[in-house]
């Protein structure tokens, strides 16, 4: 769910994107053949840009919303000339002034807004399990710091967009195989001025 600077709602759902301007809704879907629709009408996040922009993560890659046209964009990096992008499950999104991040199944995406290039880090060695890379939420917590949450634990990343921690959120259990699953990061808005800081940098929903 997300509201754009007009005031309009955003829903993404699994059979469309929704937008609720306070009387109807209208739906966005794939239409097969159409490349200004969306790339698949399975919709995962939907997220506005800090300058303003609508990026709609789906089953098939990462959109832009278009609002002079009502239509949509894909979002093809600059260096990604085999498509990788438009081949992946998107997550989750976040941006600050230099990068948009997203989460994906196969790890965590950067694309630079200065030359639109982007750089996907594994997590982990794909051998160790598929599900382990895929990205369900991305955070800058008050300190500046760049965390990932994942189906497998809590990683930090240092700004070269490399993991340099992982953390184990509970305790491994032989019958659990599920219990690092992270579903979403909110960072305190106040923790830099109540004394939290260092205590608290983040909360984790699992």
């Amino acid at each position: 769910v997300a509201q754009d600077r007009d005031g309009f709602m955003w829903f993404g759902t699994a059979e469309g994107l929704d937008r609720y301007d306070g009387t109807e809704v209208r739906v966005f879907k794939h239409i097969p053949g159409d490349e200004s629709t969306l790339n698949s009408s399975w919709v995962n996040c939907v997220y506005v840009t800090m300058d303003g922009r609508i990026l709609v993560g789906t089953e098939m890659g990462l959109d832009e919303y278009d609002p002079e046209t009502e239509s949509f964009i894909h979002v093809t990096p600059g260096n990604d000339k085999k498509g990788v992008l438009g081949s992946l499950r998107i997550k989750c999104l976040y941006d600050d002034d230099e990068y948009i991040y997203a989460g994906t199944s196969e790890g965590l995406a950067r694309i630079s807004k200065r030359d639109g290039n982007m750089q996907i880090s594994r997590l982990i060695p794909a051998a160790e399990g598929d599900m382990k890379n895929e990205v369900k939420a991305i955070l800058r917590d008050v300190r500046g710091r760049l965390w990932a949450g994942t189906f497998d634990g809590l990683f930090l990343f240092d700004s070269d967009n490399a993991p340099v921690r992982r953390f184990d959120v509970r305790k491994r259990l032989a019958y659990d195989q599920k219990n690092n699953y992270i579903s979403s990061l909110y960072s305190h808005p106040s923790a830099s001025t109540c004394g939290l800081t260092r205590q608290i940098p983040l909360l984790i929903l699992t």
